[in-house]
Formats: structure tokens, sequence, C-alpha cells
């Protein structure tokens, strides 16, 4: 009887060991599926990731050269704005010269009828005289 009673106790071991060896058999293969899963959803996913970090960096240098083009093109309407001015300034100084001749001219006109009147006046002073 206590030889069964060993033998029942033998194999009620050795069926739990079985089990037990079985459950961790089990979740050993569970937890390779579940590397194996990780593995390819990084695989999946790290091609993605790059695709997109990609895109993101040609879209920021787009922007930069967008940028630098708007910087450009500002510059070139502050410089033709400077032209601009520079040309008024050019035609108010012609014009001011234009004026300073025509007030010269004025002067010019003046003396010559003063030096006419004073002719004319000692040309009566002389023939008054004679």
């Amino acid at each position: 009887m206590a030889v069964m009673l060993v033998k029942c106790c033998l194999t009620f071991d050795l069926s739990l060991s079985l089990s037990l060896s079985l459950s961790l058999s089990l979740s050993l293969s569970l937890s390779l599926s579940l590397s194996l899963s990780l593995s390819l959803s990084i695989s999946l996913y790290l091609p993605l990731y790059l695709s997109l970090s990609t895109s993101l960096s040609l879209n920021l240098s787009l922007f930069l050269s967008l940028s630098l083009s708007l910087s450009l093109s500002l510059s070139l309407s502050l410089s033709l704005s400077l032209s601009l001015s520079l040309s008024l300034s050019l035609s108010l100084s012609l014009s001011l010269s234009l004026s300073l001749s025509l007030s010269l001219s004025l002067s010019l006109s003046l003396s010559l009828s003063l030096s006419l009147s004073l002719s004319l006046s000692i040309s009566l002073s002389i023939s008054l005289y004679l």
C-alpha cells in the first residue's frame, strides 16, 4: 500500500513537473512571439519614421530657401527705393540749378537794362549840354 502511495505521489510529481515545463515552454514561446512581433513592428515603423524625418528636413530646407528668397527680394526693394530717392534728390538739385540759372539770367538782364538806362541818361545829359 505504501508502495502504491509512493508511486501515486511520484506520478503526481511527474505530471506536475511536466505541466510546469509545458507552461514554461508556452510562456517562452509567447515571449518569443511577442519579441518577434515587436521587432516586426519596429522594422515596419522604422522606414516610416525615416521617411517622415526626411520629409520634415526637406520641408525645413524649403522653408529656409523661401525665407532667404524673401529676404533677398526685400533687400532688392530697399535698394530700388534708395535709387528712387537718389533720383528724386538729383532731380531736385537739377531744378535748383535751373532756378539759379534763371535768377542769374534775370540779374544779367537787369544789369543790362541798368547799363542801357545809364547810357541813355548819359547821352541825354550830353545832348542837353550841347
